[in-house]
């Protein structure tokens, strides 16, 4: 049989306890649950060959979303061209990441690549709104993040096509 304990028990178990915001701990969601969204998204390079490090913004989404899951699909893309897909964070430029979910795949050649997340990869870092660094006005850290694509090696060929899905689970 399964017994509850309130703070104050516990404090007296354990000595020193600091409840609230202070006692919080570093996870703040201890389980994810929620309505799966799939992101669809499909990109046409225009009639001439792309740029090195050109952007594909693929998804704007709270912090506290989880990225799961998701496929991503490509025609020839031209020689010496990779693809990574990472985050941008204006909350706090120190959780970018051109590489977090996806490295540099070669897509000269037509190809796909699935991501498989186990448990979920969080896009962005909790929210605390209290004016430390990435968490100042006007969002106090939880202004959208954006999942993006990103070009490296080489411009996309003309007319290459970049196209896929993410499996995105909203956070708390």
């Amino acid at each position: 049989m399964a017994v509850a304990y309130t703070s104050t028990e516990i404090a007296a178990a354990i000595g020193t306890f600091t409840g609230g915001l202070g006692g919080a701990p570093d996870k703040k969601r201890s389980s994810d649950f929620g309505k799966a969204l799939i992101v669809d998204f499909h990109f046409t390079q225009g009639a001439s060959q792309g740029n090195v490090n050109d952007t594909i913004d693929i998804l704007y989404a709270p912090p506290t979303y989880k990225l799961y899951d998701g496929l991503v699909v490509w025609t020839a893309g031209g020689a010496g061209v990779q693809l990574d897909m990472g985050v941008v964070d204006p909350n706090n430029a120190s959780n970018n990441n051109a590489t977090k979910f996806m490295n540099a795949q070669n897509i000269a050649n037509a190809g796909s690549q699935r991501l498989t997340l186990l448990g979920g990869i969080q896009i962005g870092t909790d929210p605390q709104g209290d004016q430390t660094t990435g968490n100042v006005p006007p969002n106090y850290g939880s202004g959208l993040v954006t999942v993006q694509l990103k070009v490296v090696g080489a411009g996309l060929a003309a007319a290459a096509q970049i196209s896929g899905w993410l499996l995105v689970v909203p956070g708390f």
